[in-house]
C-alpha cells in the first residue's frame, strides 16, 4: 500500500498502529471489527477520528472548538 500511495502522491493514514494502541493486549480488530473487515461502531469512530486528524494537520479542515 506504501508504494502505490508514494506513487500517486496519496498520503498513507497509519491505521494499524492506532488501532493497536486501543487494543488492550487482545488479538487486534477484537475489540474494532465485528469479524476482522467490517468495523464496530467503536471501530469506526477510531478511524474517523483518524482520518480527521490527519485532515486538520493538513490544513484542509479546521478544528472546532470542542
Amino acid at each position: 500500500m506504501q508504494d502505490v500511495a508514494r506513487a500517486h502522491s496519496v498520503k498513507l493514514i497509519p491505521c494499524s498502529a492506532s488501532l493497536e494502541s486501543h487494543n488492550a493486549g487482545e488479538v487486534l480488530g477484537a475489540g474494532q471489527f465485528f469479524d476482522h473487515v467490517h468495523p464496530t461502531i467503536n471501530g469506526n469512530r477510531l478511524l474517523g477520528r483518524l482520518l480527521v486528524d490527519e485532515l486538520i494537520e493538513m490544513q484542509v479542515v479546521k478544528q472546532s472548538a470542542p
